[in-house]
């Protein structure tokens, strides 16, 4: 029987899909200053920060490429305003940010963290203001389309692969951790965690039902496993470092390490819990 539908009961839904119909979400997404053309800032809901209940809090992040090993990064960590509608921030970080193989970070030189400033939306626009940042101004961010695998990248990119792992032959444990990292990898390329959810559900649904029973049933068997290691790698890396290490699948480090991308593996699971029963 389809795995999604005999544990989809258990399924603890995450923070992030209990709260999508907040008001304030208009906020959350990947944005692009067309002006720039090279700044992509993310917005998304923090629900680590110690604070008030009735406070809603945001992670923003502004990467602006300079080349494919270094950027400059801006952090700041907004409470929404309801007074003026608007994201706040104090104590804005920019950093100098240097990457290795797999965008691992090697370096990183921060040139200020006193920033204060504000993310507001005009006409589906997202404007920035900011105290150290004297282009600010000029940035206007425009929403990135959502994202959605189709059906065969669905088939080709995730459940077949899992379905093809064999546990008990010759090298098994390295091919789980290269098979864990190639399904974040895959989740994150398609920013889930702000995925075109209806789309996404269809799609997945369509390549489920095009598959054959053993592939089925491997999945089935196989996701488990997978589930286990990526909990493993997301709670406590460097026990499971040497694995992907072996597997030639170190990126798997600052994958593992990211919010968004946990936050795109949790919509991934969420989605196949649930694809076939409607929610």
């Amino acid at each position: 029987m389809i795995l999604v539908t005999v544990l989809a009961v258990a399924l603890v839904i995450p923070a992030w899909a209990e709260d999508a119909k907040n008001p304030t979400e208009r906020f959350c997404g990947c944005w692009q200053d067309p002006n720039y053309g090279r700044a992509m800032l993310t917005v998304s809901r923090c629900y680590e920060v110690d604070a008030p209940e009735d406070e809603l809090w945001y992670d923003a992040k502004l990467v602006w490429g300079d080349s494919a090993s270094s950027a400059g990064v801006w952090y700041m960590s907004a409470r929404y305003d309801e007074t003026s509608d608007a994201l706040i921030y104090q104590d804005g970080v920019m950093a100098w940010v240097g990457y290795g193989e797999g965008g691992t970070i090697i370096s990183e030189e921060n040139q200020w963290t006193d920033a204060e400033g504000s993310f507001t939306l005009a006409d589906d626009r997202l404007l920035w203001s900011d105290s150290r940042e004297e282009r600010a101004a000029d940035f206007i961010f425009e929403p990135l389309p959502k994202l959605a695998p189709d059906a065969e990248e669905f088939r080709d990119r995730y459940f077949v692969p899992v379905s093809e792992w064999r546990q008990g032959t010759a090298g098994s444990s390295l091919k789980m951790a290269a098979l864990t990292a190639e399904v974040l990898s895959f989740a994150d390329e398609y920013r889930m965690w702000d995925a075109d959810v209806p789309t996404l559900r269809q799609n997945m649904l369509d390549a489920w039902e095009a598959l054959d029973e053993d592939t089925r049933h491997y999945f089935d068997e196989n996701l488990p496993g997978v589930m286990a290691l990526m909990d493993s790698a997301m709670s406590e890396y460097p026990v499971v470092a040497g694995q992907f290490e072996d597997a030639g699948a170190e990126y798997m480090a600052s994958l593992a390490e990211d919010e968004l991308t946990r936050q795109s593996w949790d919509v991934l699971v969420a989605n196949t819990y649930t694809m076939g029963n409607g929610e």
